[in-house]
């Protein structure tokens, strides 16, 4: 796969423990330089859209949930459906991101039509 991005993902909760701990380094620190550089850092996760509403992330998720219960609901195909299915029930029981998620979605419509037998 060759895919070229400038982004990186991190899961939410790991998000919060760098925002944690830097405003625990924040209380600790005295320093003023080594403030401004902790507020600094601060403004730049806020700015680049790395903290992000949890409610947000909520929405989408069921948003992802509704499409792919639809999708397998409406496909004729078995196999799709059974993926699909697979699919459903790892991000409902939260063993999956919605990233990953909706990237397996995307292959799994993808090769829809691919797939068949000869």
């Amino acid at each position: 796969m060759d895919c070229k991005s400038d982004k990186i993902l991190f899961h939410v909760d790991t998000v919060k423990m760098i925002k944690s701990i830097l405003e625990e380094i924040k209380i600790l620190s005295q320093d003023k330089p080594v403030m401004d550089k902790l507020e600094e850092i601060n403004c730049i996760l806020e700015n680049n859209n790395i903290i992000y509403n949890e409610n947000a992330s909520k929405d989408e998720e069921e948003k992802l949930l509704d499409l792919i219960y639809n999708k397998m609901k409406s496909t004729k195909d078995k196999d799709l459906n059974v993926k699909l299915y697979m699919l459903y029930r790892k991000l409902e029981d939260e063993k999956i991101s919605n990233e990953e998620a909706r990237r397996l979605y995307e292959v799994y419509i993808k090769t829809e039509y691919n797939d068949r037998y000869i």
